[in-house]
């Protein structure tokens, strides 16, 4: 029972020494760990991007990070996890970063950097798209500890362009490496064919043009094959010639490929000092300038890159360092420039955005350039510093004074804008002042279709200009000094608005630097047209009329449109005697009708064309014409002479205008023709009723 009460006793007492293990490294390392962490950096990476990467080739991947954490970043270097196509990795880093030769020294916090490296690409890659994962890694400021690390992924899309043989030099070696200007040397010339296919018969042939003698028999090197994705080399004894201007030389591959013969030339810089001083050549940054944008903050520089050399620059690389008070949007802060002619200029533009710090009265910009020249080889990097004035950017105190806001300009999509139809209203809203503008309100007023009564007992009329996926207001975060900004808004017309030209005022309300408001009225004018539209009831004509008898056109038309129609007139053309062929109306007011009718006087046998033409001035003063052509067959044997109309009987096509007339008059009119068709009817009905008669009795007598 003792042991028992023992074992208890020293089970509590190892239960209490935990406890108070615990309790102490929970009150100590708590406080350990927040200060860390109060320092710790969060990197984070925005995006990445990629030039077009082609297999056996070298393409720049840029990665754009940001430092969330509270304190800084230190040896910052990214390293690569790559898919791997035929037992090789497709994508390499060419120089891989450690911490001791990071691609960024220091990111501080809250600030955001670029960095660029160069990845080869596997000869073997496919054409598809490959994931490539980017690991981030770094240290906090003790430089001991490693900082969280952070990754990505990237989607490469890589391109197998080369289908046939690709022999290319990769290094050239030189015996003695050092020779003087016309000392004979041996040049050995490495071979690489990145191709997936293999070269037979290979002849390499060297031109040293004027610059290097070859001190061989021949100029030319045979190989039996160049195995895909093998290399051999050659080699020549070359002389270098004593006004030579340049180290390189040519040359050329001559080889057969299925069956087929292919020629490849190259430009090879032999490894030699520049021949002649001043002629390679020499990049500076010769003037720059910094412009406002339309937002806060962003400014546009403006470099003029300068060739001072005789020679091109190839391969250039540009590189922003603003110390995180400086850096590049929308973009990497690393160019690249195919190449820089000699005694030539490049314009360049980035989009800068800007933080400086209180205290600071000048930015540095620091601009490094790395480049080659026209033969390849490496020239010295050079590093310029631009100082940008805090005055400059708008952070610092502007001119006092009233800024002005106005309506510069603005502009219809339409120079007339037909009611019940859309159109864009586009405003420049310029600041003229010295000062930059913020918060600036613009509203369009009201203006009310005419007819509307908001009183009591009323409707309200609608609006003539409405806007359309937005209110009547919209606003502007700033507008630099003497800068304008352009705003666009779709406007719905109403379809029941009146012809005329609109004022819409505009009011604009504004704030300088100081939280100081301002309020400006500026006017716009929209024309608005209603379309003008006639329709044509009927024209009615005689299918057939008679040669020597009058024969009628009659039509109606009214206006339906919601204009007035001016100069309205119907005229009567055709190659035939008529009366009555022009019909003048003046103003066709809005639903106004009326009846037109026309005389033809057929002079001749056969179809008779013509038409009748409707013309009048819309609301833009230009005219419409509107034409309905008619046909009428003519034949002989009219009882009426020219002009006669003979009482009782009615013209072919006469037709009685609307409200002069009825139906009674109209039968009565016509009774002679219904007494001769009832009395044919009357005599045809007696003869089948003889007939019928007549046969029975002759059946009866038969039967008898």
């Amino acid at each position: 029972m003792s042991t028992i009460v023992s074992y208890k006793r020293n089970f509590v007492l190892l239960l209490l020494a935990v406890i108070t293990f615990y309790c102490f490294s929970a009150a100590i390392l708590p406080g350990r760990a927040g200060g860390a962490a109060a320092t710790q950096p969060i990197l984070v990476i925005e995006r990445v991007n990629a030039e077009r990467a082609v297999a056996g080739s070298v393409f720049y991947l840029t990665v754009v990070v940001k430092n969330m954490g509270a304190g800084p970043a230190f040896n910052i270097f990214a390293e690569l996890d790559s898919p791997q196509v035929a037992g090789e990795d497709v994508f390499t880093m060419e120089a891989p970063a450690t911490q001791e030769n990071p691609h960024l020294a220091k990111i501080e916090r809250e600030t955001v950097r670029s960095f660029s490296f160069p990845v080869k690409v596997s000869a073997k890659a496919e054409n598809v798209d490959y994931t490539l994962n980017i690991f981030l890694k770094s240290q906090d400021a003790s430089l001991k500890a490693a900082a969280p690390r952070t990754s990505t992924s990237a989607t490469v899309k890589v391109n197998h362009e080369i289908t046939q043989p690709s022999p290319t030099v990769s290094k050239v070696i030189l015996d003695p490496p050092a020779p003087a200007r016309t000392e004979p040397f041996t040049a050995v010339f490495y071979l690489d064919n990145h191709s997936g296919a293999e070269a037979h018969s290979v002849f390499v042939e060297l031109d040293g043009g004027e610059n290097f003698r070859v001190l061989e028999t021949t100029a030319s090197k045979f190989l039996p094959a160049l195995s895909r994705g093998g290399n051999a080399f050659v080699s020549f004894r070359l002389q270098g010639l004593e006004n030579r201007t340049t180290n390189s030389s040519k040359l050329t591959f001559k080889y057969r490929f299925r069956g087929e013969s292919f020629t490849a030339a190259h430009t090879v810089n032999l490894p030699l000092e520049q021949p002649a001083p001043g002629t390679a050549p020499q990049l500076t940054i010769s003037s720059f300038s910094l412009g406002e944008t339309a937002r806060a903050h962003e400014y546009i520089l403006r470099l003029t890159l300068e060739n001072l050399g005789e020679q091109q620059a190839t391969g250039v690389r540009l590189t922003l360092d603003g110390e995180g008070k400086i850096f590049v949007l929308r973009g990497s802060n690393v160019d690249h420039l195919p190449l820089v002619p000699g005694k030539d200029s490049k314009e360049l533009e980035y989009l800068l955005g800007i933080n400086p710090a209180k205290e600071d009265t000048h930015l540095p910009l620091r601009i490094k350039l790395e480049y080659r020249d026209k033969a390849g080889s490496v020239q010295p990097s050079v590093s310029e510093t631009l100082g940008i004035a805090v005055a400059d950017t708008g952070f610092a105190a502007a001119s006092r004074g009233t800024p002005r806001v106005l309506i510069s300009k603005y502009a219809l999509s339409a120079a007339k804008v037909l009611a019940g139809n859309m159109v864009t209203l586009t405003l420049h809203i310029e600041n003229t002042h010295t000062r930059p503008v913020q918060n600036i309100k613009v509203s369009l007023g009201v203006t009310q279709v005419e007819g509307g009564n908001a009183g009591a007992g009323g409707t309200a009329a609608g609006t003539v200009f409405s806007p359309i996926n937005s209110s009547n207001s919209f606003f502007i975060d700033r507008i630099p000094a003497r800068t304008a900004v352009e705003h666009s808004m779709d406007l719905w017309v109403d379809p029941n608005a009146t012809a005329r030209t609109y004022i819409i005022p505009v009011q604009i309300a504004y704030e300088d630097e100081d939280a100081t408001g301002y309020e400006v009225r500026e006017m716009v004018n929209i024309p608005v047209t209603q379309e003008s539209r006639l329709q044509v009831l009927f024209v009615e004509t005689p299918p057939t009329a008679f040669l020597g008898q009058p024969a009628f056109v009659n039509a109606e038309f009214v206006n339906v449109g919601k204009v007035d129609l001016g100069n309205f007139m119907v005229l009567l053309e055709g190659d035939f005697p008529k009366e009555q062929a022009a019909y003048f109306v003046g103003n066709l007011q809005i639903g106004a009708s009326h009846f037109y009718q026309g005389i033809i006087h057929p002079d001749r046998e056969g179809v008779l064309e013509g038409k009748l033409i409707f013309s009048y001035l819309d609301n833009n003063n230009r005219e419409v014409r509107v034409v309905e052509p008619f046909s009428i067959t003519v034949q002989a044997g009219g009882a009426m002479g020219m002009g006669e109309i003979i009482e009782g009987v009615k013209p072919p096509g006469l037709l009685e205008p609307p409200g002069e007339g009825g139906s009674v008059g109209g039968l009565l009119s016509r009774w002679p023709y219904f007494a001769g068709v009832l009395l044919i009817v009357v005599v045809v009905a007696a003869v089948i009723m003889r007939r019928r008669r007549a046969r029975k009795a002759g059946e009866e007598l038969f039967h008898a």
